[in-house]
């Protein structure tokens, strides 16, 4: 596993007006509020440009991806020096998540911008840790659009990006970097003792149901109370974690259950609410004080107080 440090910043009181467009950032003269408008059309433009200034036609692939890490990795460094300003800012996570191209809101992909604009509002100004694990960019890309879009949203937020391929020159003050195999017991166990307290955690690994089963099982005791827990994209492949995390929603302010698995009990415990939210399972911690497996275990105690109570009274008639 491998690591590097974090960093604080300020607050600021200029404020940004909730925006719907997407694209480049104009100021109102009067009002001084962020416009956003054209950026796709603009972006689009930039990469013929820049395609005809390297002579792309004529690379041969191994150039290309050559070319396209180092571009990769300076959009990379160039959005992270520009969250230490705009992530003061109260700039739409969506706008942010299109920005710096994360897959978590795109047109025709994913929709979780609107999910997590509601579950992170509460964290923006907070000195959190946030873990991630899955960084992206396998094949021919870098990856960190994500991390880069959780630098530019929360200003003073320690970042943790754990992926099973070496992603360490996405490390920057405020951003760790692990290399971390999601199957691995003993690597989750070990990052959950190196950097527990998380008050978000993010599972955008290898999206295999078992993985982030066991990921869920070893992390989420390293969640702080009231924390998030999100696993994403949990129909990507032909099985899926839903069973499991249904069969565990049994067990939270459930009066009636019957065939209880007391190995859940601890986890039932201290989970406030799990939601299903399309390709999402969400799960919020906090104390359960109406678990099933509780009452469950107050049923028992009154049917078998009343069961010796019904034994002492027959008693009493027979003598």
């Amino acid at each position: 596993m491998r690591l590097c440090g974090s960093r604080h910043f300020c607050e600021s009181g200029v404020q940004f007006r909730d925006v719907n467009s997407i694209g480049g950032l104009t100021l109102g003269k009067s009002t001084g509020v962020a416009y956003v408008s054209g950026c796709a059309v603009e972006i689009e433009g930039m990469k013929l440009v820049l395609k005809r200034v390297v002579g792309w036609a004529r690379r041969t692939e191994a150039e290309k991806v050559m070319l396209r890490h180092r571009f990769q990795f300076i959009r990379y460094r160039a959005l992270y020096l520009a969250s230490h300003v705009f992530s003061l800012f109260p700039i739409p996570l969506v706008l942010i998540l299109r920005i710096c191209g994360s897959d978590k809101h795109k047109s025709g992909q994913h929709r979780y911008g609107y999910t997590y604009r509601k579950l992170f509002w509460p964290y923006k100004y907070k000195p959190i840790k946030l873990l991630e694990i899955g960084v992206g960019g396998y094949g021919v890309g870098l990856g960190g659009e994500s991390l880069n879009a959780w630098q530019l949203y929360f200003p003073f937020a320690e970042i943790i990006g754990c992926d099973i391929h070496d992603k360490q020159r996405l490390a920057t003050l405020n951003t760790k970097i692990y290399q971390l195999d999601q199957s691995s017991r003993d690597q989750l166990e070990m990052l959950a003792k190196l950097e527990e307290p998380f008050d978000i955690i993010i599972d955008d690994g290898s999206h295999l149901s078992s993985h982030q089963i066991l990921s869920f099982e070893y992390l989420y005791s390293a969640l702080s109370d009231g924390g998030v827990y999100i696993i994403e994209d949990v129909y990507t492949f032909g099985g899926t974690c839903i069973k499991y995390f249904i069969n565990l929603q049994r067990y939270i302010a459930v009066n009636d259950l019957k065939d209880v698995d007391m190995g859940n009990r601890k986890l039932a415990n201290w989970i406030k609410e799990i939601r299903f939210d399309g390709n999402l399972i969400i799960i919020i911690k906090g104390v359960n004080g109406t678990s099933g497996v509780e009452n469950l275990a107050k049923s028992e105690c009154r049917g078998k107080a009343a069961e010796e109570g019904r034994s002492l009274n027959s008693r009493v008639v027979a003598t």
